[in-house]
């Protein structure tokens, strides 16, 4: 609860950097978006999606 998503993602792969992460979001500016790409998201999704664009992320993200 004291850090956001971006800086969760960090330390996540700063732990491991080969675990896959997927960040889901339901606001996303610019800056944010760059932030977790840089932090090491392997992906990003913004809310509201469709259950089949979650699938084809997961799948792209595990084939990777």
């Amino acid at each position: 609860p004291d850090m956001d998503g971006i800086e969760l993602i960090s330390k996540v792969k700063n732990l491991n950097s080969e675990v896959k992460l997927i960040a889901l979001t339901g606001h996303m500016t610019k800056e944010k978006l760059e932030g977790a790409k840089k932090a090491g998201a392997d992906q990003i999704l913004i809310k509201p999606f469709k259950k089949e664009d979650l699938y084809k992320i997961m799948s792209r993200s595990l084939s990777i």
